[in-house]
């Protein structure tokens, strides 16, 4: 023939992902897919089947790899990573592979992860052909439910809380969970009626709200609280914080007025900041608006009783106290009534208008109460470490008031070289006062007691020999600091600074390990 027509044949065969836009539901029990013919499903709700397409399909037996990798989606925690090798005989023109989602029941969004195809072999035949990539995006299907605040409040004369219950995240489903109340200071029956239930949640639905009915007590005793509980989340839900809270319930009958401290500020003698039998003092007494409403105009009487308080002086006016505010403070005048050690009632009757609201009520013991406590266990001075025991401990306990003068006695001591001997008190609040420190030379002492009080202006002696007697707490130069004492006491127990001067101790509570 003058002419002929050649016809060339493709021998290569090219290997691509289906799709390079895949979709997962986590948390569901159903599959996907992009198109008819390939795409990306969920297989008993777990695992995903990506489909690798292969052209000219008859050229033999051809392998592809394949491998996955983290995108916002974590393998390990959104899904199981997966690398291995697809295999294509001779005709065949596609393949699965599959890749395992974790349903893991977190509240994350949407995250994505990517597969890859690698390597296709044998060179000469296969190659790659795009899209050789795919983006697999992990649709959240979990609905978070929780309480949409931690804090609610609702006036006691308001019949009812209403509290409401979000649902976050995924909506298009059915989910539920129950809710409960609880006595926090308020009493069911009292302050509330308990309440306990569930909401459901139907497609679409973002919030729920239940009630709790309260009760007007008509008593001023202040606010209460009622704690509320979220649980057993239904369908694809998981609670997520709040899941608890706390409901106020606001006074609303008046003010819940308070004693806020007292001061001390004259005495008719002596003058020892305490108040002595028989003697007239002034003091001011500080009063708190608890909570509840503010007050108007509140006015304080003291009352004479016959719990110790005569010849009281007149009304004070401290006006408007805001409810969890300052306190203030008023000065009221009294003659003490009783006898040594006895413990006398201050009554002050107050009044807001035309509104009688609970007394304040103060306690004072009147005079001095002395208290003796020792502890007869020997302590054992060491050299150039800590005595034995370190440190050596006196309980007080059940003793009321503060202190106003404390005294102390050493008994039986002893030692070759006394400048040695560095003593500190410490008190259970943490005041510190040397007792002794480099007192008394090398002369030697056996058997001496010593007493410290501050109202003696005796001293030890620097460089002569020491004897028994009642000192002032007396030091000599800066000693070195005292090593932190062991456990249970804070290491900074016997920490710098220290004085001199047993006064330290006044005003403070005895009760403690000293």
């Amino acid at each position: 023939p003058s002419s002929a027509t050649v016809v060339l044949l493709d021998a290569e065969t090219g290997l691509s992902i289906a799709s390079t836009q895949l979709v997962a539901v986590t948390n569901a029990d159903l599959s996907v897919t992009t198109n008819a013919s390939f795409g990306v499903f969920k297989s008993s709700g777990t695992n995903l089947l990506i489909t690798v397409l292969r052209s000219n399909v008859n050229t033999g037996t051809v392998g592809v790899n394949f491998t996955t990798a983290d995108g916002t989606a974590l393998a390990g925690v959104d899904y199981v990573a997966n690398s291995g090798a697809l295999t294509f005989s001779n005709g065949i023109a596609f393949q699965t592979l599959s890749v395992q989602v974790i349903s893991n029941r977190f509240i994350e969004g949407d995250r994505t992860f990517s597969v890859y195809l690698t390597n296709a072999t044998p060179t000469n035949v296969a190659s790659l052909l795009t899209p050789y990539a795919a983006t697999i995006t992990i649709t959240d299907d979990m609905a978070g439910l929780s309480f949409s605040s931690p804090a609610y409040s609702a006036n006691e004369n308001g019949q009812q809380a209403v509290i409401t219950v979000f649902r976050s995240n995924y909506t298009n489903s059915a989910v539920s969970v129950d809710f409960s109340t609880a006595d926090g200071t308020g009493q069911a029956g009292v302050n509330y009626f308990p309440t306990n239930g569930t909401l459901v949640f139907t497609n679409g639905d973002t919030a729920k709200t239940f009630s709790v009915p309260l009760i007007d007590d008509h008593v001023i005793d202040g606010n209460h609280t009622v704690l509320l509980n979220l649980g057993n989340a239904v369908g694809n839900a998981v609670l997520i914080n709040p899941t608890y809270a706390t409901l106020l319930i606001v006074e609303t009958d008046g003010s819940l007025i308070i004693p806020a401290g007292v001061a001390l500020t004259s005495e008719s003698g002596p003058v020892n900041g305490v108040i002595d039998p028989g003697e007239t003092v002034t003091l001011l007494f500080g009063l708190r608006n608890a909570n509840g409403t503010n007050t108007a105009n509140l006015v304080a009487t003291l009352l004479a009783t016959t719990n110790g308080v005569s010849s009281p002086s007149g009304p004070q006016t401290y006006g408007v106290l805001t409810a969890s505010g300052p306190s203030a403070s008023r000065p009221f005048t009294f003659t003490a009534s009783g006898t040594n050690g006895q413990t006398i009632t201050a009554t002050l009757q107050l009044r807001d208008g035309s509104t009688v609201l609970s007394n304040a009520v103060f306690s004072f013991t009147l005079g001095k109460t002395p208290a003796g406590y020792s502890n007869n266990t020997a302590i054992i001075i060491n050299d150039f470490s800590p005595a034995t025991p370190y440190p050596s401990v006196i309980n007080v306990s059940n003793l009321n008031g503060l202190v106003t003068q404390a005294t102390v006695t050493l008994t039986n001591l002893s030692h070759s070289n006394p400048r040695d001997i560095d003593a500190l008190l410490v008190s259970p609040t943490g005041q510190k006062s040397y007792l002794m420190a480099h007192c008394g030379d090398i002369l030697a002492i056996n058997n001496v007691t010593l007493t410290f009080d501050d109202t003696t202006t005796n001293v030890l002696p620097y460089l002569a020999q020491i004897i028994s007697g009642t000192y002032h707490p007396t030091t000599y130069g800066s000693p070195p600091p005292f090593p932190a004492p062991p456990a249970p006491f804070p290491t900074n127990a016997t920490a710098p600074p220290y004085v001199t001067n047993l006064s330290v101790f006044n005003g403070a509570s005895p009760n403690g390990a000293w």
